[in-house]
């Protein structure tokens, strides 16, 4: 049984490190005067929510919250992706 509980944890955190690599890619985008690299990293955005919502959809867990409503939470401030952006 402990090896389910950690593939389920080691899932969660995958889900929550692809949102916090989203966000610092969002919020870099709109740093961006280049257009090039303003579109790199929403591409770069776009890929993490993709990633995250495999992760979302490997748990199988009824108990989660809609998957968008995950997604557009604010982001995790004490992440270390938002902590390289100070």
């Amino acid at each position: 049984m402990k090896a389910i509980v950690d593939v389920t944890k080691a899932i969660r955190e995958s889900m929550q490190t692809d949102k916090d690599a989203m966000d610092f890619y969002k919020l870099w985008a709109m740093k961006m005067d280049n257009s090039r690299a303003k579109d790199t990293f929403e591409m770069l955005a776009r890929e993490e929510h993709q990633h995250a919502r495999s992760f979302y959809h490997l748990l199988h867990d009824p108990g989660l919250i809609p998957f968008e409503d995950f997604i557009n939470q604010p982001p995790n401030t004490q992440s270390s992706w938002f902590k390289a952006l100070q």
